[in-house]
């Protein structure tokens, strides 16, 4: 499971602050559930609720289209920092 937490950047006193939470992107590997999107199920929850959905059964439209640029590296745009 890959959770990535997107916020809002707001420029303030010459900084970039964090602002309200736009989305929280759920990503699930597992290769017999979802076949079709490399086996990989995504989800986005609205800004801080826990249970509005953004992405729902619009996946493999939603998500998976960008992911597949990244299909060499298991659908995954994130990397280990070094």
């Amino acid at each position: 499971v890959i959770v990535f937490d997107l916020l809002e950047a707001k420029a303030a006193d010459n900084t970039v602050q964090e602002g309200a939470r736009k989305v929280v992107g759920v990503m699930h590997k597992d290769s017999v559930k979802w076949k079709a999107t490399g086996g990989w199920g995504y989800e986005g929850f609205k800004g801080d609720s826990k249970t509005e959905r953004a992405v729902g059964k619009n996946a493999a439209g939603a998500c998976h289209q960008c992911h597949t640029s990244q299909k060499d590296k298991d659908y995954v745009f994130s990397t280990y920092r070094k």
